[in-house]
């Protein structure tokens, strides 16, 4: 399928150099923000909610249930995430030692 299926093919090539919205595309490689502990825990938790066929709750709702559930939870249980959090923190600073955040 197409990148571009509704564009002409000059308007494709100018979309291919500029880059979305205008900009000048780069040679990087993007690279993800690793993730924090609540996003570790939620990603396994999330698996656990989506698996129970009874739960009919969209996904905004199971969002707030999981934030509802990460502040009550014990400090001793984060604590499992947040070195996992942490080594991955540390990996991806020695993957990509020149990786700075960029806000928006």
């Amino acid at each position: 399928m197409p990148l571009y299926p509704n564009v002409n093919k000059t308007a494709k090539k100018h979309i291919e150099e500029q880059g979305e919205g205008g900009r000048e595309v780069e040679d990087e490689i993007h690279v993800a923000r690793p993730p924090n502990c609540f996003m570790l825990w939620s990603c396994e938790m999330r698996k656990n909610i989506a698996s129970n066929k009874q739960s009919r709750e969209n996904n905004a709702d199971v969002s707030k249930h999981l934030g509802q559930m990460w502040m009550n939870m014990y400090n001793k249980f984060k604590l499992q995430y947040r070195i996992k959090a942490d080594k991955i923190k540390y990996e991806n600073k020695i993957l990509y030692h020149d990786y700075k955040n960029k806000t928006k």
